[in-house]
């Protein structure tokens, strides 16, 4: 009933609210890779339309022998954004949207201490809006909008 198309990739970037205490106590600045043990001790904001809590970041760390602890899922990034912000949460995020949401939120922005593969970002809408001219001008515009920020 849903159909997609995929409009840019994105590496993933961690975000934390500035002066996260654990953060903090590590030693660690916005920029710095988060050590893998920092990484798997803080609790996790997972963003999952779904609510399931495992992710891209988690089958990362599975490979790598290490798991973290999710603490809360959302179905938005915005929600997500704005859970991180107001507690000592950290999520994995596009890094488009960690840069453009940083400044807003209060937001400090670091480096996954896993290899993530990009993530094909996609807007998606229902089959039945498909044939509807009106909707179609309305993707194409999204999508030449959002074009420029592939990163691959």
């Amino acid at each position: 009933w849903v159909e997609s198309l995929q409009v840019f990739r994105s590496r993933f970037v961690v975000i934390a609210r500035e002066g996260h205490s654990g953060i903090r106590q590590a030693g660690l600045r916005p920029g710095d890779t988060l050590p893998i043990n920092v990484f798997c001790s803080l609790g996790h904001a997972v963003f999952s339309p779904e609510g399931k809590p495992r992710a891209m970041g988690d089958a990362a760390l599975s490979r790598m022998g290490h798991e973290r602890r999710v603490v809360i899922t959302m179905p938005t990034f915005g929600g997500i954004c704005h859970a991180v912000s107001e507690s000592d949460l950290v999520a994995l995020l596009p890094e488009q949207l960690a840069v453009r949401m940083a400044p807003r939120l209060g937001l400090a922005i670091f480096q996954a201490p896993m290899p993530i593969d990009p993530a094909h970002i996609c807007m998606a809408w229902h089959k039945r809006n498909t044939g509807s001219p009106a909707h179609r001008w309305l993707r194409e515009r999204v999508a030449e909008v959002l074009a420029p920020l592939d990163t691959e």
